[in-house]
């Protein structure tokens, strides 16, 4: 028996000894990713098929996959099972706590194209048209999906440059930046369309995500930089030293002309170069295959066919404007396109200082120098204001030169001028000569500065039209900020969220994550007010007239609760002042977008019960439904909303739900019914009760009576009399007291008798105490 306990013993030590190493083990998450169509691939390779899992040790982080030869259908991305959060293909998913299970997100091959025309100097917002292609099979989109179209420029506000909505009938303008909002219903659609404006792709074009990341309706911002007047852009390249005119290349690209132009349209190309002649320096026509040498200046014209164009074009040649360009004419009338190009194609410089423009107060400044074919270096001086000096270099490499002026050398100088001295292949002195900004505060690389210090972030939140300012904030390196909670106020609009310089959008207070200055302009929505009337009738019960009443309505969803808007509710009072008829107007103000939301499909108007003694309420519930006309809807600036009324019914589960057979109707009607009950004290022989004079009868009860009281007393020769009255209502109970009884006087022998028998007692009270005595004494 010990023995077996001892092995149990030993047995429960091993268990516990295991029991901290598997507490503390590594924790693994199990990924699963399931998709109906096509083949699960990662850059092409380990190619699986659904369901595919895989372990991630916990905060730990990997990358979500693609899907291939699914067609006719394509992957739009990943949605996450729990949260409903769908990630674009190959999205890296950080610090994994849990184990994920991912849907693909399919949709039919094909797509949306956009077309913005009319965006010129000159024109205006009404001007411009919109088309839309789709390629989807079974979904088309046309100018009735279009929810709202705004343009904004960017202009200068109270604080920097800030985003000003722009009038429709607001001309367009050259220098100034554009953007345009077009918000469609999505149809299904769940990627950003390709959006052109005037044949040219937008400077970014994104899609608002709404619903966790998947798009009820499609906001696509355009960022569309300045407009671009009719004009033609030749480029010329490969103009360097070393090649010829044969190598050479011409591109042609011209922006709302109606026509085009390319190297058919080239008339003739005449290449000259300035050089030394008999009569002295002149121009001198090169031939195809003539070499283009350093230090020489060039010209270029090329002749076109001018197509009606009467401006000269945009001109550039290995990315660099010309010296000069014109176009050529007779008598005043543009005959041709003669783009005449005096180029300059300068030496290579003896010696180039390579090191940043600008260095922090705190840093030391690190430079190097090289020099051309032939040339030399001998060594460098830095002058910090008025205090400088000569140093040699810190090392040599490659024939490349380092050096390194320490920050104590700075001074207060706000600059520094960094010499570099050497010899040009000629023989002749040759100097470099570099200005260094000196900055007191830290320049950042990577989040940290050369000298140590991490940076911090300017937020600021901007909106010109607003009645109020927000206040600014700062954001460390690799910290998340939480953006501002308050709003702009703007009459007639409400803010629901903030936009960034990149048209990124972010809830109130939404996290932003980049490490870098950042404006946050508002995102507006315009207010919409619907009404509803309806009549509260004050009838007359069986007695008595109200005074100064009040009755409230609310709205609510079909299941009975309260509907709100940015936690407000809705209400409407109506006060009446004895029997009659009296309206009302229930008043709702919220976003388009809510007030579509929450009342398209209906919600319900009823009354409240305030329980008030002597009313009796009217339980009726109206619906209510949003009425948007079909072409107006279109533009939430233009929409004429307006709300119809309906008679509600219950249904088996108690939702309400809209009787449309029954409705519209021009208002909604409450009557709600007062009497006002006179009560009066009455009894009978048994019990007493309030009776109004409608008959209605309350607190009936028993009498409640207090003490018996003699009236008249009895006598041998007459009964007595006494009652007693009810606490309550008063009433007088009364009641007999029988005669009393005749006692004989006068008879000796009875007073003998009495005696005696009083005797007797006596004696036998005396006796027990004589016996009690007795006992005692025994003991």
């Amino acid at each position: 028996m010990k023995k077996r306990v001892l092995s149990i013993l030993l047995c429960l030590c091993m268990v516990l000894m295991l029991c901290p190493a598997a507490a503390f083990a590594d924790e693994n998450y199990t990924i699963t990713q399931n998709f109906k169509y096509g083949t699960r691939t990662y850059d092409g390779t380990d190619r699986q098929t659904s369901p595919y899992q895989f372990v991630i040790p916990a905060g730990g982080s990997f990358g979500l996959a693609t899907i291939e030869d699914c067609a006719p259908y394509e992957l739009v991305g990943w949605q996450e099972s729990v949260s409903g959060t769908v990630y674009a293909p190959y999205a890296e998913i950080q610090n994994l706590q849990s184990d994920l299970t991912f849907d693909a997100v399919y949709q039919v091959q094909g797509g949306l194209a956009i077309t913005v025309n009319g965006f010129m100097p000159g024109k205006t917002p009404n001007d411009c048209e919109y088309t839309f292609e789709s390629t989807i099979p079974g979904i088309a989109f046309s100018a009735d999906d279009v929810r709202g179209i705004d343009w904004f420029k960017l202009a200068p506000g109270e604080i920097g440059s800030q985003w000003f909505p722009v009038d429709k009938d607001e001309a367009f303008q050259t220098g100034t930046y554009y953007e345009v909002v077009i918000v469609l219903n999505n149809n299904g659609l769940k990627l950003a369309p390709s959006t052109t404006v005037n044949g040219i792709a937008p400077v970014s074009c994104k899609i608002g995500q709404y619903s966790n990341g998947v798009p009820y309706k499609l906001s696509i911002y355009c960022e569309l930089g300045t407009p671009v007047a009719p004009t033609l852009a030749v480029t010329v390249d490969n103009f360097e030293v070393g090649k010829t005119p044969n190598d050479i290349t011409y591109s042609f690209a011209s922006t709302n002309l109606g026509v085009t132009f390319s190297e058919t349209d080239i008339q003739d190309i005449q290449w000259f170069k300035y050089t030394f002649v008999e009569e002295g320096f002149d121009w001198y026509e090169m031939v195809d295959t003539d070499v283009f040498q350093a230090d020489t200046r060039y010209w270029c014209s090329i002749k076109l066919d001018n197509k009606g164009l009467d401006t000269a074009p945009a001109v550039t040649v290995n990315g660099k404007t010309p010296e000069y360009c014109g176009i050529a004419t007779k008598d005043g009338v543009p005959i041709q396109l003669r783009m005449e190009c005096i180029l300059n194609t300068p030496a290579p410089a003896a010696i180039t200082i390579s090191g940043p423009d600008v260095v922090c107060a705190e840093q030391d400044y690190e430079f190097s120098a090289t020099v051309s074919e032939g040339a030399e270096v001998s060594y460098s001086r830095y002058q910090c204001g008025e205090y400088g000096a000569d140093m040699g270099w810190s090392r040599i490499e490659d024939g490349v030169c380092y050096g390194t002026v320490p920050a104590s050398e700075y001074g207060d100088a706000d600059s520094m001028v960094l010499t570099v001295y050497g010899t040009a292949a000629n023989g002749k002195p040759a100097t470099a000569t570099k200005t260094v900004q000196i900055l007191k505060e830290h320049i950042f690389v990577d989040g940290v500065c050369t000298c140590g210090a991490k940076p911090e972030y300017t937020i600021e939140y901007v909106c010109g039209i607003a009645e109020n300012s927000i206040p600014s904030g700062v954001k460390a390196d690799g910290v998340d900020f939480t953006l501002s909670s308050e709003t702009f106020i703007w009459n007639g609009y409400v803010q629901t969220g903030w936009r960034d310089e990149y048209s990124t959008e972010y809830e109130l207070g939404g996290t932003y994550t980049l490490d870098k200055d950042m404006t946050f302009y508002p995102i507006f929505e315009k207010l919409i007010t619907v009404t509803a009337d309806f009549t509260t009738t004050v009838a007359l019960g069986d007695a008595g007239e109200p005074g100064e009443t009040a009755f409230w309505l609310g709205l609510i969803d079909g299941a009975g609760n309260e509907l709100t808007y940015d936690n407000q509710y809705f209400f409407a009072e109506i006060t009446t002042n004895g029997a009659g008829d009296y309206s009302g107007t229930m008043t709702i103000t919220a976003t388009g977008d809510w007030l579509y939301d929450m009342l398209y499909e209906g919600a319900f108007i009823w009354q409240y019960d305030d329980e008030e003694e002597g009313w009796t309420y009217d339980d009726t519930v109206w619906g209510v439904r949003l009425y948007m006309p079909e072409v107006e809807a279109r533009s939430v600036d233009t929409a004429q909303y307006s709300l119809l009324i309906y008679p509600a019914c219950v249904a088996d589960n108690g939702s309400f739900d809209l009787d449309l057979n029954a409705g519209p109707v021009d208002k909604m009607s409450f009557t709600n019914t007062y009497t006002d009950h006179v009560y009066e004290l009455k009894h009978d022989a048994t019990h007493h009760w309030d009776e109004c004079a409608c008959k209605d009868v309350q607190n009936k009860e028993l009498h409640k009576y207090g003490d018996w009281k003699v009236t008249k007393e009895a006598t041998q020769t007459a009964k007595g009399e006494k009652e007693h009255t009810c606490t309550v209502c008063g009433y007088t109970e009364k009641t007999e007291i029988p005669k009393r009884t005749n006692v004989p006087s006068g008879d000796d022998s009875s007073f003998a008798l009495w005696a005696a028998l009083f005797t007797l007692s006596a004696a036998a009270v005396i006796t027990t105490a004589t016996v009690s005595k007795k006992k005692k004494a025994s003991k």
